[in-house]
């Protein structure tokens, strides 16, 4: 059974903003804690079948008064499977309770945290369904007493905002009140002894080396350039792509890949920019800028590729940025042959996926995006083995191997360096090589 404490209203169509600012009003106007208690969970009227999870969680909100009923029972519980770092058994209780920190305020972006809220919802009431029991409390993270309300929650999970400075007090609030701290959002790119905390999000170094091991899976190196500009950063990225590149290759700690550097006037003034390196048999070029800071360079340098290439067949390996990016065309992406690293990739066409999709519009009246899949999957992923590991869970998270709706998991243990027994932090890196296919992005194999 699971008990969510905050609004259980249906989530708005999109680009209804009047429904938005009514359901976020709502949500802020709760205080101190931007939470409902068990009298004010509320539902719109409507007539709706009462299912076996809608039976559970009445039931539960019905105990919640009763701490006979809600009292926390403690057993040992070991793994059976083979945990990262060797896990040791861990206290196991019979029910859980999840703060959830999404950040609501009169900006836009609001909908895809309404959209993940309802994928959290929808995998509650999964978990429920399968036996495990939780509490989820949201909170509002655009709150500027936030931290406070969370010191105070009893709360040993918490899925933490996108906001990397809020993100980075949580991971310490967390080891404060020794609370797990997921971010499902942000991958921080560095962090020391927090064992307790879980990025959901790959690394950036982490989208780098699924690029470098699918590049020299399928290409030889000396076909690959990495493009950049002559940078600080740029120099970094093309040092660990190097380095990344010879461990793959068994190779000695040199330049595996030819590195080319790009004038940005060069690719609206200069005559040629990238014709000279397709013509002496490179083609495949590597661009490792993420950030929207670089949008312009990359539409820039993307044109300047596909118009130099001629009848040339070349393929481009980039960041996500590429595939998400406004400014870049559907030419862009069949011309160039375009591969992307991406954390979340929905086979539309998988039953699961369409039983999510009815389910999600029954509930809120509304389609899913890949938020919602995103939220979902967290919470059902963290849910089971924190029900069936207890809270020091987070080794046991490698042993998942399961296929979800957006995606799959492979969380490991980053080591302090130097050590292989001290765990600085848990990273999912687990990412999908996709490619376009003429209509869409597909996986590449």
């Amino acid at each position: 059974m699971f008990t969510i404490l905050a609004p259980n209203h249906r989530l708005p169509l999109s680009g209804n903003k009047l429904w938005i600012w009514a359901i976020l009003l709502f949500v802020v106007a709760c205080s101190p804690a931007t939470k409902l208690t068990k009298t004010e969970v509320k539902q719109l009227p409507e007539k709706k079948e009462v299912t076996k999870a809608d039976s559970l969680a009445v039931k539960k909100a019905e105990e919640a008064t009763d701490p006979s009923k809600n009292k926390k029972e403690e057993t040992e519980v070991v793994g059976e499977k083979k945990a990262d770092n060797n896990a040791a058994p861990a206290k196991k209780y019979n029910h859980y309770d999840v703060a959830v920190v999404l950040p609501f305020s009169e900006n836009a972006g609001n909908e895809r945290f309404l959209q993940y809220y309802g994928g959290m919802k929808l995998a509650a009431e999964e978990l429920a369904l399968e036996g495990h029991d939780f509490t989820i409390r949201v909170y509002n993270a655009e709150e500027s007493a936030v931290l406070d309300q969370l010191a105070q929650d009893e709360s040993k999970l918490i899925f933490a905002p996108s906001d990397e400075n809020l993100l980075k007090q949580m991971v310490d609030l967390g080891k404060s009140k020794n609370a797990t701290v997921v971010s499902p959002f942000f991958s921080l790119s560095s962090i020391e002894n927090a064992p307790s905390f879980i990025q959901l999000k790959p690394s950036l170094k982490s989208h780098f080396s699924s690029i470098t091991k699918h590049v020299l899976s399928h290409y030889n190196a000396n076909e690959v350039v990495l493009v950049g500009r002559n940078t600080k950063s740029d120099k970094a990225w093309f040092k660990y792509f190097q380095t990344t590149a010879a461990e793959i290759s068994g190779q000695p700690l040199e330049k595996i890949f030819t590195e080319y550097w790009v004038l940005e006037d060069s690719l609206s003034l200069g005559s040629r920019v990238f014709y000279d390196l397709i013509e002496s048999g490179k083609n495949v070029f590597v661009f490792p800028n993420y950030s929207y800071k670089d949008e312009l360079y990359l539409y820039n340098a993307m044109r300047r590729l596909l118009a130099e290439k001629g009848s040339y067949p070349v393929t481009v390996y980039g960041m996500p940025i590429l595939k998400d990016s406004e400014k870049m065309g559907f030419d862009f992406f069949s011309g160039l042959n375009v591969h992307i690293p991406a954390s979340r990739y929905v086979e539309e066409f998988r039953e699961e996926v369409k039983s999510f999709d009815r389910k999600f519009f029954d509930h809120f009246g509304a389609l899913p995006e890949t938020d919602a899949y995103e939220g979902f999957d967290h919470m059902l992923f963290i849910g089971r083995h924190l029900s069936e590991y207890g809270e020091s869970f987070a080794p046991y998270l490698s042993t998942d191997n399961g296929q979800y709706l957006h995606s799959k998991f492979d969380v490991r243990a980053a080591h302090t360096e130097g050590s292989a027994s001290e765990i600085d932090y848990f990273e999912n890196k687990y990412l999908e090589m996709l490619r376009f296919d003429g209509t869409r992005f597909v996986k590449a194999y």
